[in-house]
C-alpha cells in the first residue's frame, strides 16, 4: 500500500511519465502539419475515464486527459480525413468521445466505437481484432 501511494504523489508520479514519455516521443511537426511517411488507416482513442451523469453535457463527460485524446485525434484526423478514428472503452465514455469528435467536425461515419475490451491491456487486442 505504501509503495502505491509514493508512486502516485506528484513528484514520483511526474518523473515516471517523463520517463515513458521520452520512450515514445510525439510525431514530428512542421509548420503544424505532422510528418509521416503514410498516411495512417485509424486513429485508435483510448479510453481514460468518463464522469457520466444524466444530463449532463456531453463537453464535462470525459475526463481531462479523454478530452485532450479526442482532440488530438481529431487533429490529425482533419490532416488524414481518410483515416477512421477508433474510439475505445465503455459504451458511455466512447459515445461521449463520438460525440465530443463530431462536434469538431468529424463525421459519425468516420468514427468507430470498441466496446468489447473490458480494460488498457485488451484495447489494443480487440482493436486490433475488429479493424485491420
Amino acid at each position: 500500500m505504501f509503495v502505491l501511494f509514493v508512486l502516485s504523489i506528484d513528484p514520483v508520479a511526474a518523473g515516471l511519465m517523463r520517463y515513458l514519455e521520452k520512450q515514445h516521443p510525439p510525431l514530428a511537426e512542421e509548420d503544424g502539419v505532422f510528418v509521416v511517411e503514410a498516411s495512417p488507416d485509424f486513429i485508435v482513442v483510448l479510453a481514460s475515464g468518463d464522469h457520466y451523469v444524466e444530463g449532463r453535457p456531453e463537453l464535462s463527460q470525459l475526463t481531462h486527459a479523454g478530452y485532450l485524446r479526442v482532440t488530438g485525434a481529431t487533429r490529425l484526423w482533419k490532416q488524414f480525413p481518410d483515416s477512421i478514428i477508433v474510439m475505445a472503452g465503455n459504451p458511455a465514455e466512447t459515445a461521449a468521445m463520438k460525440l465530443i469528435a463530431t462536434r469538431f467536425d468529424v463525421p459519425a461515419d468516420s468514427i468507430v466505437e470498441e466496446n468489447e475490451s473490458r480494460d488498457t491491456k485488451d484495447h489494443p487486442i480487440f482493436v486490433k481484432k475488429n479493424y485491420r
